[in-house]
């Protein structure tokens, strides 16, 4: 019995590499962002608000570390500011190909900020947002400290249009994960993804009310972010 089960998993284990192999070889369909993410978004003024486009990282040899990492496609930071409010959005983008879904979602604030020393004290999956008459697919949400410093921030993973979370954090899982996802991630899990990231100092509750972040959230429709529009 021991016997074949050995054989069954060196089965699916050598079917799972040809796949992945067939996958890295194969031509992926072109993306569809058709301009940059940086044009995509809304002029602030148009709203009364003022805009500044922010860098990666504090130094030169963190950014330029930070997009060998990512290798995203295109990205836009963008800082939006009324008076003492302000918001950012950070939209990343990946072609089809370009990156496993799995990695791109490891670089989200539950990994990348608490590793940089933020500390999560709230947590919520699946918060149900809307934002003016944009309803969104719903949210990851948490709030970071670091010495005092407090960050809000809403982000959804968005993989041809739908959220994806990745779960393999045990070891276990994540064998399992790489065996069966050639067969339930179109053989390699790499697909058009955005990664999107919403962030305040204050409760960031406030933008739910403001036109300037409507006219964001419907912008980035293209990701599958928008699931509705009310009226």
């Amino acid at each position: 019995m021991f016997r074949i089960i050995l054989v069954l998993i060196a089965i699916v284990f050598s079917a799972s590499m040809g796949l992945v192999v067939f996958g890295e070889v194969r031509t992926f369909p072109a993306g569809s962002l058709d301009r940059s993410l940086g044009d995509m978004l809304p002029r602030a003024v148009d709203f009364g608000w003022q805009e500044r486009d922010l860098p990666l990282g504090p130094t030169e040899s963190v950014i330029d570390r930070s997009e060998r990492l990512l290798r995203f496609d295109d990205f836009v930071f963008r800082e939006f500011r009324r008076g003492s409010q302000y918001f950012t959005v950070y939209v990343a983008y990946w072609e089809p190909g370009k990156m496993p879904r799995r990695l791109v979602n490891m670089h989200n604030p539950d990994l990348c900020w608490v590793l940089g020393g933020w500390v999560c004290t709230y947590r919520v999956r699946g918060k149900p947002l809307q934002v003016g008459d944009v309803v969104l697919v719903p949210a990851q949400f948490g709030t970071y400290e670091m010495r005092g410093h407090e960050m809000h921030t809403y982000f959804w993973h968005m993989v041809d249009g739908q959220p994806y979370e990745h779960q393999g954090l045990s070891v276990g899982r994540q064998i399992r994960n790489f065996l069966l996802t050639p067969f339930t991630g179109n053989f390699t899990a790499k697909s058009e993804q955005f990664f999107i990231r919403v962030t305040s100092s204050d409760p960031i509750d406030f933008i739910l009310r403001e036109e300037m972040a409507e006219a964001v959230f419907k912008s980035l429709a293209q990701s599958g972010l928008v699931r509705e529009k009310q009226g």
